[in-house]
């Protein structure tokens, strides 16, 4: 995860979650979270199984620690990485995405 990262995340949270809100601003359980997702696929360590992976997902939030201990990298879908990386894709997932949450 790099600095640029993690400042991008601080600035967006500091943005929208009150400085009184009782959840603390954590810059990898996003990423954790759409594990949850089918586009969203961690791919293990060298020696570490999926079935590993999923138990750690097991009802929390892992932290950073586990995380870096057990999971290299994520990826996400074909057909979404080829959606993203269009300009026409982008903007359509984009108004959708406004609409439907916003």
């Amino acid at each position: 995860m790099t600095e640029a990262l993690k400042v991008a995340f601080e600035d967006r949270w500091n943005k929208h979650v009150p400085k009184d809100s009782q959840y603390k601003s954590a810059v990898w359980t996003p990423y954790w979270h759409m594990g949850y997702e089918e586009f969203w696929h961690f791919v293990p360590l060298d020696g570490v199984s999926e079935a590993t992976i999923a138990n750690l997902a097991a009802g929390h939030t892992a932290s950073i620690g586990k995380m870096k201990s057990h999971i290299k990298y994520s990826t996400l879908d074909d057909e979404l990485f080829r959606l993203l990386s269009d300009n026409v894709g982008r903007i359509k997932l984009r108004e959708l995405l406004i609409n439907t949450w916003l």
